[in-house]
């Protein structure tokens, strides 16, 4: 091995020691049914409770934390309310506090019919090819 393949190596492994440092990483299995197991530090130092968003990158799965952010639609409920349906008051206070309660069971019975008319992609390919295909 010649003094420059030497160099790229070591090159190439200070940055996966930087990687490390920078971003712990942690090799966990897929079981079967294809699950995984969050390392205990990891789900420890997120708080995660019993749910989590993934998101899907082309390249990688990024896990968070499901915040209220996620599913706050106040602005959209209170523009429309007041701008759509000229509200005020305490007509305004009843109708937004109903419609937040009632989110919730909304979201749910939409990501049940999402689930339910989802296609499943063999590989990353027909994924992207189906996102395309949803754009044109």
């Amino acid at each position: 091995m010649g003094v420059g393949q030497t160099l790229t190596k070591i090159s190439g492994m200070e940055e996966r020691i930087m990687h490390q440092e920078q971003h712990p990483l942690k090799r966990v299995r897929i079981s079967s049914k294809r699950q995984i197991s969050i390392p205990k530090e990891f789900f420890d130092a997120m708080h995660f409770s019993d749910e989590a968003l993934i998101e899907f990158t082309g390249t990688s799965l990024i896990i968070k934390q499901v915040s209220e952010e996620a599913v706050d639609f106040s602005s959209e409920i209170l523009k429309d309310l007041v701008e759509g349906r000229g509200l005020s008051g305490k007509e305004l206070i009843d109708e937004f506090t109903r419609i937040k309660q009632g989110l919730p069971s909304a979201i749910n019975k939409m990501t049940a019919a999402a689930i339910k008319e989802s296609k499943v992609h063999t590989n990353t390919a027909d994924y992207m090819a189906s996102l395309l295909a949803d754009e044109g």
